[in-house]
């Protein structure tokens, strides 16, 4: 009877607490203040969202190195030594953990397959000698580069930056003599009509697109092979 009063005596000071709460305007222990709004947690940011754009760029795949499956909207990409690997699944993203040479092996066939007839470097970018059969054909993430010998390699892992710039200014330069249009693929206007605008080379890729402005960019990365494709219509039609 003792333990049933004490109980009764601590409800009735709390409530009398959360009244008194209540009275001045403030909210009760837990309680949430009228009208605050629930603050929603954002997901963090990828880590690896600017290799992942980067090599996307010029990813050489469309199916899944795993299953062999079409790399469709829901397609994962999954980053795994600073190289990205596009799968179809988790279970495929499992699956080039256990064996990831396997699927990078996949990778630089495609992509020395892709970009070696365009490629638009004649001298090794480190010893500046000129690239011959005995040439050694490196793959850095999604790039082809080429060099007189595996030293030359060794010395490009060190720091990539130098040659990839050298690289992407060679693709600029091997393009944009021959660039076929005059008009912008996003928007149609006339390059350089509007003085108010800045055109701007840009390289996506291993492609090279003439833009009136800088804010077309988004639009090439969003569809780069439907640009693309107006830019082999329009080389075509000259021919």
């Amino acid at each position: 009877m003792k333990q049933l009063l004490v109980a009764l005596a601590v409800c009735v000071a709390l409530g009398g607490s959360m009244l008194a709460s209540a009275q001045d305007g403030k909210p009760a222990s837990g309680e949430r203040p009228a009208g605050q709004k629930v603050q929603e947690t954002k997901p963090a940011a990828d880590p690896n969202q600017g290799l992942i754009d980067f090599q996307s760029a010029c990813y050489p795949l469309k199916k899944c190195v795993i299953s062999g499956e079409e790399l469709g909207k829901n397609a994962i990409n999954h980053v795994v030594d600073g190289r990205l690997v596009r799968v179809c699944c988790k279970d495929c993203v499992a699956a080039v953990e256990k064996d990831k040479s396997a699927a990078f092996k996949k990778i630089d066939a495609a992509v020395i397959e892709q970009q070696l007839a365009r490629y638009p470097l004649e001298k090794c970018p480190i010893s500046g000698e000129k690239l011959g059969e005995k040439a050694v054909n490196y793959v850095h993430g999604t790039r082809l580069i080429r060099a007189c010998c595996n030293d030359c390699v060794a010395e490009i892992k060190k720091n990539a930056e130098p040659t990839l710039k050298k690289l992407g200014d060679a693709y600029i330069a091997a393009q944009k003599a021959s660039y076929p249009l005059e008009t912008c693929v996003v928007t149609g206007e006339t390059i350089g009509k509007d003085p108010n605008m800045q055109p701007v080379d840009f390289l996506y890729g291993t492609r090279y697109f003439r833009l009136c402005c800088a804010g077309c960019k988004k639009a090439v990365t969003k569809d780069s092979d439907g640009m693309w494709a107006k830019v082999e219509a329009a080389r075509a039609a000259k021919k």
